[in-house]
Order: structure tokens, then sequence, then C-alpha cells
């Protein structure tokens, strides 16, 4: 019970901290953008930090939707990490190329920790 208690709050720690960091950034993003890649960026990130706010309601609610949330909040978060250090920060798309990978493979680990927190207690 004590392991699935933390992995409770990892995720939701993880989900609060990328739905105030992609809402925050995202808007502070749109308002500083001066070239599509970057309004591109800044899309996703708030696409990301409102995923995440969802992903976090279906977690709580425990509803049947909660795969297309982290789904979605997934992918955002793969392609803003691939899209914006070459956009914003100059970066060669080498960056991007294997940044968006470690994403991906953090994300998927969350979203693993969620499919096995919504997972039936065996009894």
């Amino acid at each position: 019970m004590r392991v699935r208690r933390a992995r409770f709050v990892l995720i939701v720690v993880v989900l609060l901290a990328a739905g105030w960091l992609g809402l925050k950034e995202g808007l502070d993003g749109m308002h500083d953008a001066e070239t599509t890649g970057q309004r591109l960026a800044a899309g996703l990130q708030l696409l990301y930090g409102a995923a995440a706010v969802a992903s976090l309601a279906a977690l709580l609610a425990r509803a049947s939707w909660f795969r297309l949330t982290f789904g979605l909040w997934a992918v955002a978060m793969s392609a803003t990490a691939t899209l914006a250090p070459v956009v914003w920060g100059g970066a060669a798309w080498s960056t991007g190329v294997l940044s968006g990978p470690a994403a991906a493979v953090i994300t998927g680990l969350v979203c693993w920790a969620a499919v096995a927190h919504l997972r039936p207690i065996a009894r």
C-alpha cells in the first residue's frame, strides 16, 4: 500500500508541475514568439499543460478516458521537448532529436505508473 501511495503522489506532482509549467510558459511563449516555430512550440506547451490538467482530472476521477488524456500529454510533451530547444534556444536539430525521445521515455514511465495505479487491487 505504501508503494501505491508513493506512486500516486509522484504522478500527481509530475502532472501538477507539467500543468503549471505548460500553461504558464506556453502563455508567456505565445506573447514572446517571433517565428512560426516559436508559436508552434508555445502552442504545444499550452497543449501539454492542458493535457496534464485533464490527465490529473481523469486520474482522480478514475475515468475510462484517462488513456486518451495521458497519451495526448505524452505526445505533446515529447513534441515540445523536440522542438523547443531548436526554435527557442537555437540548438542544433540533433539536440531536439535526442531530447524528444528522452521526454517520451519519462512521460511513458509516468503513463505506465498511472495505468498501474488505476489497475484494481488484487485481494
